[in-house]
Formats: C-alpha cells, sequence, structure tokens
C-alpha cells in the first residue's frame, strides 16, 4: 500500500516510515529511502556500528542537501524535509534492516500545494481598491471584483462581511501577462458581488474576498471598507456642561460626527470667529474635533458660544451646536476682627473673635484657619473654635499673638484673606539667660542689667534698695544722690557707717536697662550689708566675728518695671552679687 503525504510549498514535508522491532531483542541497523525513477538511495541511515555509537546519516547533495534528517524519536519515525519545494512531489520508498527481522518495506506518496498567489479587488472601472472602495453617495449601487492568481489545485473565490459568507459563484478567466519580455498564460480565478443600494449604515462597511486551495495552504484574502460621502450628522460643544471661570484659560472642543469628507469646523462667540488651537481628525475620518481656548471675563455672561461644522463637498451641508455662557470665579476673601473689637487694645485672658467674608460663585465649600501659616483646628478644650466663617479665641494668652488668615476653597480654586496681626498686651516678665550673679572687686565699676519682656514695649523702670529693715526707691537721679541715698537708708536700717565712692559713676536707661554703680567702702569692717533693687527677699547679714577681708554682699534681686498696662514686680531673682571690701 501507499501512504500519502501532503506538504505545502515551502514548509515542511514529513515522510512517515515505521522501524518499530516485532521480535524481542531485534533492533534496526539500515534505513535507505529511495525516490520514484531513482535507482539509488538518496537518503540513509545507518546504526549497524552499534547501540553505543552514533548512527551516520548521508543525503544525497543534489536532491536533498543539508533539508533532510531521520527523526527517530516520533511515533512513527520519519524523513522530515525542510523547505518543501514542488520538485519534492514523487513518490518515496523506505527500505528497513533488522539485526534478526526481516527487511520491511513502505511506500510514501507526497503531494506539495501551491498556495493561492496574488488576491486582488478592483472596481467598475477596473481599478484596484486599496484598503477603501468609494466614496460613494447614498443610493450608489457598486460593484466590486475579486481576481486572484495562481495555486495549485485550483483556488476556490468567495466574498464575505461581518463574518456571512455574501458569495461563492466564481468562474476561471484566461489572461497573458508579461514576464522577463515574455507573454505568459494563465488562469485567474473572478468573482463579482454587487452591491444593494447604499444607505448612511453602510459607511464603513467590510467587505472581504478569500481564497484557499487547501486546508493545509494559508487562505489569503483582501478587504475593503465602503467610504461615503454625506454632511455632518452631529455636532456638539464638550466642556460647557458647567459654568466656566473667570481669568482662566478653558479649552473647549466641539466634535462633528458622520461628515464624509471630515467637516471643516469653526467657532464664533457672539457673531466673532474665534481661531482655534488644534483641528484633529480621527483615523477613519468619521469624526473631526476642533479645541478653542477661551478665558473669560465676568463681562462673558450670557454670551453665545457656537461651533460650526460644514462639509467642503456638499455646501449647505451644515449643522451648529450653540450654547449660552455661565462664568464662575474663585473665592474673594477677606478678614476682618469683631466689629466690637479693638485689636490695638487686646490683652491676655480676654476674647477674640474673627470673620471671613468669602464672595464666590459656586459658594464655597471649605473654609479654613490658620495662625503663623499652620492650619488651625477646632479644640474646644483650649479656646479654639473654628467654625466655618467664624473664629472664636477664648481667654487669649501672649502665645497666641501672631498672623491669622482665613483660605475658600469652592470648585474653581482657593483664595486666603490677608493676614491680621494679633498682639496680646501682657505684664512685663524677666526674660530668662540673665546673668543673676555679678562678681566686682574693690574700687570696680560693675553694671547690673535688667532684660524683661512685655507688650506694649516697658516706657520706664525703677531700681530699689531692700533690707530688712525697709524697701526704698532709688531716684532717678545722680549716683553720688544715689550712694549717699544708700548710705543713709543702710546706716539707718542697720546702725552702721558706710562712705561712698561715686566717681564718674551715673544712672541711664537703655535698652538693656542698665545701673552704672561706682565703687563705695564701708566704714565698719566687722558685718556686711546688703544692697537690692527690689527686693522682697530678707537680707541675710554676715555672722558676727566675720574676718576683715570677708565681703560686703550686695545683691540686685528684683527690678521694677513699667509699662502703659499697668505697673508690676517682675518675677524671679535678676541678680545678686557679692563685694569684697579691705
Amino acid at each position: 500500500p501507499i501512504t500519502p503525504a501532503i506538504a505545502v510549498s515551502g514548509a515542511t514535508s514529513v515522510l512517515p516510515c515505521n522501524i518499530s522491532q516485532t521480535v524481542r531483542g531485534d533492533s534496526v541497523q539500515l534505513v535507505l529511502w529511495y525516490r520514484d525513477k531513482v535507482r539509488t538511495p538518496i537518503y540513509s541511515y545507518d546504526a549497524r556500528s552499534g547501540e553505543y555509537s552514533r548512527p551516520k546519516e548521508w543525503a544525497d547533495p543534489v536532491l536533498l542537501g543539508d533539508r533532510a534528517h531521520f527523526s527517530v524519536t516520533s511515533k512513527p519515525a520519519a524523513l522530515v524535509l525542510n523547505m518543501t519545494s514542488r520538485d519534492d512531489q514523487a513518490v518515496y520508498r523506505c527500505r528497513v534492516d533488522y539485526k534478526q527481522f526481516t527487511t520491511t518495506h513502505a511506500r510514501i506518496n507526497l503531494t506539495v500545494i501551491e498556495p493561492v498567489g496574488h488576491v486582488k479587488i478592483v472596481d467598475q472601472s477596473g481599478l484596484e481598491l486599496v484598503g477603501a472602495a468609494g466614496p460613494y453617495a447614498v443610493g450608489q449601487r457598486p460593484s466590486l471584483t475579486c481576481r486572484v492568481q495562481g495555486g495549485d489545485p485550483t483556488p476556490t473565490v468567495t466574498w464575505w462581511s461581518d463574518g456571512r459568507l455574501l458569495d461563492s459563484t466564481y468562474h476561471h478567466q484566461s489572461t497573458t501577462s508579461l514576464r522577463g519580455g515574455s507573454a505568459t498564460s494563465g488562469a485567474t480565478v473572478v468573482n463579482t458581488i454587487h452591491l444593494r443600494a447604499l444607505k448612511k449604515e453602510d459607511l464603513r462597511s467590510i467587505y472581504t474576498c478569500k481564497a484557499s486551495n487547501h486546508e493545509q495552504a494559508p487562505v489569503k484574502e483582501v478587504a475593503v471598507e465602503i467610504d461615503m460621502n454625506f454632511g455632518p450628522e452631529s455636532v456638539q460643544i464638550h466642556g460647557l456642561e458647567g459654568p466656566l471661570s473667570s481669568g482662566r484659560a478653558q479649552q473647549l472642543v466641539c466634535e462633528a460626527r458622520g461628515s464624509r469628507p471630515p467637516a471643516i469646523i469653526t467657532w464664533w462667540l457672539d457673531g466673532h470667529m474665534k481661531k482655534s488651537i488644534s483641528h484633529m481628525t480621527s483615523l477613519d475620518g468619521v469624526v473631526s474635533s476642533s479645541t478653542l481656548e477661551l478665558t473669560l471675563s465676568p463681562s462673558d455672561e450670557g454670551k453665545e458660544l457656537t461651533c460650526r461644522a460644514e462639509n467642503p463637498e456638499l455646501p449647505g451641508a451644515t449643522l451648529e451646536d450653540s450654547q449660552k455662557l455661565e462664568v464662575l470665579y474663585p473665592p474673594e476673601v477677606e478678614m476682618a476682627a469683631g466689629s466690637s473689637l479693638n485689636l490695638d487694645k487686646i490683652k491676655e485672658g480676654g476674647d477674640v473673635y474673627f470673620d471671613c467674608h468669602v464672595k464666590a460663585r459656586p459658594a464655597a465649600h471649605s473654609i479654613t484657619w490658620s495662625f503663623n501659616s499652620v492650619e488651625l483646628e477646632q479644640n474646644v478644650s483650649a479656646g479654639v473654635m473654628a467654625e466655618g466663617k467664624s473664629l472664636v479665641l477664648q481667654k487669649v494668652s501672649r502665645k497666641q499673638a501672631g498672623s491669622y488668615h482665613c483660605a475658600a476653597t469652592n470648585t474653581q480654586g482657593s483664595n486666603s484673606s490677608s493676614p491680621i496681626k494679633l498682639s496680646v498686651q501682657y505684664s512685663p516678665v524677666c526674660k530668662i539667660e540673665q546673668s543673676d550673679v555679678y562678681g566686682v572687686g574693690r574700687h570696680e565699676k560693675t553694671t547690673v542689667t535688667c532684660r524683661v519682656e512685655s507688650d506694649p514695649p516697658v516706657t520706664s523702670y525703677r531700681w530699689a534698695f531692700n533690707n530688712t529693715g525697709e524697701f526704698v526707691d532709688i531716684p532717678n537721679l545722680s549716683l553720688s544722690f544715689i550712694m549717699f541715698f544708700m548710705s543713709s537708708v543702710i546706716q539707718g536700717a542697720g546702725g552702721r557707717n558706710i562712705s561712698l565712692v561715686t566717681s564718674g559713676a551715673h544712672r541711664s536707661i537703655h535698652d538693656d536697662k542698665t545701673l552704672l554703680l561706682g565703687s563705695f567702702h564701708p566704714l565698719s569692717r566687722s558685718s556686711g550689708q546688703r544692697f537690692v533693687c527690689f527686693s522682697n527677699i530678707p537680707v541675710h547679714e554676715s555672722k558676727e566675728g566675720t574676718p576683715p577681708s570677708s565681703p560686703l554682699l550686695f545683691y540686685l534681686v528684683k527690678c521694677l518695671v513699667f509699662s502703659e498696662m499697668r505697673q508690676t514686680m517682675t518675677k524671679g531673682v535678676l541678680g545678686h552679687s557679692p563685694f569684697f571690701f579691705p
């Protein structure tokens, strides 16, 4: 018997040959392949060197070259030919020699299929159509012809649309073509389809011609898309679904559908043409779009914006879309203190409230409050109530002095008010990190500094002496009087005589608020004396029997300051300075 085998030209051929053994322990020794009308083998597979040696393969260099190899792993084994050509079509014989079993033979008839050659679609005038047919007018009845050349066996030619078979009737037509300067005759298979009267719905309909001649050979097909001329079906402006923002560049798109050829789009604002920034057409030509960049002002409210689409091939085929403009704007924000407040007279412990006035379209959906550029949050326990357009600060403290502003947000954007600076007036307090000990030698001058914080700023300072007996202000006079006055105070209080030397000394008020003291000598060395500045701390005298070199302690303990609010005694020890005398 002869086993049929089919291959497509240019593809791979498989010629089966059964080499399975029927006797246990037997093995293949030699496989020879023959082709009809060729007496000698065209291919050999020699395994006689043993199962542990690689078989030797040989192929006819003219008929097979390096295109052939014998596959023993396939079931059944087969001779495989690559790049099959029409010349390989023949009857092949496979001879198998075994070590023990009788030699076997098998015949294989190889048929080579020549695939379809060239396929094209032409119109009524014979013009080849590539990709598209037309354009046609509505109601026209076009004809499409499919012409197929090449292929063995002869191909069948059919028309398809949307997966449906439309026509399978075809006929053969003799043709003559020139190749290499000589005339060549051949057969062409032709199939013509006559379309019904076209409607708009037929636009972009696809008609496909298919040609095939064997199930193993590839199907060749060519398709065309129906193109038509008609005016735009619809025109629509996109981007005007809602109001537009004032002062902000807006991009609007006008889309025209269904026009063949693509529509020409123009823009008009209250009868005046506006220039677009771009124009685009879809790949299929059905959709045209134009983009207009428009910056509106409040005066554009109510004006009419028109998009006009025209077909250049069909005069009078014009459509328009018009819309009235609505103009929006981001919030205009202004912040104000409560009407009963005087921001120049806010004191610690008082209440402060602010209002945020917002003008916006649409209305603001969010209002926030900020303190020193940090957003405030509602904190009732701390006396901070930020709700909507109102901000209330209860029992305000000096730490809440600073810059406040409110911000509002709507769909058009956000804006902030100008900041309002809140000053909280408070009594003077001593600054931290001041020197509280001054070491002074005999006959030395020293400067004692009193630094304070307050709002409003301090307007005057007052210094005083204090001891266990009494509390006495230092007049704003020369230091010679101050030292005389201090001597009188100390002598009256302790019964001791002190002589003061005031050469060059004076008292002055500067930013650092200093007091410059001259040197002085005690008349008695048996006990110490204290000089204080508004001290309410008891004076601790030195014990009896103090050696002559023991110090007479000079203390600067407190400073009395004045501001526009009220007079107060600053807290904390400013300084205490021991003086040493001989």
